[in-house]
């Protein structure tokens, strides 16, 4: 299904099928593009974001199965639990950007980084949120703090290096157009129809 905003970037092509009937196929004609950044700085990307990513899944994890006076304050648990959002858009990019290579269409340029770079700041955000409401209710229960307060607020300090780590990356998704009848843009569609066959 192509969306209205990408329209323009698709022809519709008819051809005749082994049965004899008209088959409408949309054949894309826009540009496209290509990562700005070096290829060292995507190999660490591609290195890196992945992994942490996963990282911040098991300290998710380990924070909700807390039992504290900090994560039973609804308030708090509602701001950690809002950050799981971010973190799914911050995975499916990362997994993008390591399974797929350029040159792209359009539409997976814009996703790849408005998504990634989006997210990256909604995941720094809501950790930062989510470490301030802990160290709060850490200080207004303070006469209950149990073990699970302290593991709780370190998770979340942790999340937060951690996501300040990916917003540091995310110029590495950024892409430019690269010119059609460019070697750049040869030499892209060459490799990615030999890492297709592998």
């Amino acid at each position: 299904m192509i969306s209205r905003k990408y329209a323009d970037d698709f022809r519709m092509e008819k051809s005749v099928n082994d049965k004899g009937k008209v088959v409408k196929k949309a054949v894309y004609i826009g540009p496209y593009f290509a990562y700005c950044a070096e290829e060292k700085e995507l190999a660490l990307s591609r290195r890196l974001c992945l992994p942490v990513c996963l990282l911040l899944w098991v300290l998710f994890a380990v924070c909700f199965m807390q039992d504290g006076a900090a994560p039973r304050q609804v308030w708090v648990a509602a701001i950690f639990l809002v950050t799981v959002f971010p973190l799914i858009y911050l995975t499916w990019s990362s997994v993008t950007m390591l399974l797929s290579h350029a040159p792209f269409d359009r539409e997976a340029s814009d996703d790849l980084y408005k998504k990634y770079a989006g997210a990256s700041v909604a995941q720094m955000a809501l950790s930062g949120a989510a470490c301030l409401a802990s160290g709060i209710a850490l200080l207004v229960t303070r006469a209950f703090v149990m073990p699970g307060d302290l593991v709780f607020l370190l998770g979340n300090l942790a999340s937060l290096g951690l996501s300040v780590l990916l917003f540091s990356r995310r110029e590495t998704f950024k892409t430019a157009e690269v010119d059609r009848s460019s070697e750049l843009f040869a030499k892209l569609i060459q490799e990615k129809n030999e890492k297709g066959k592998k």
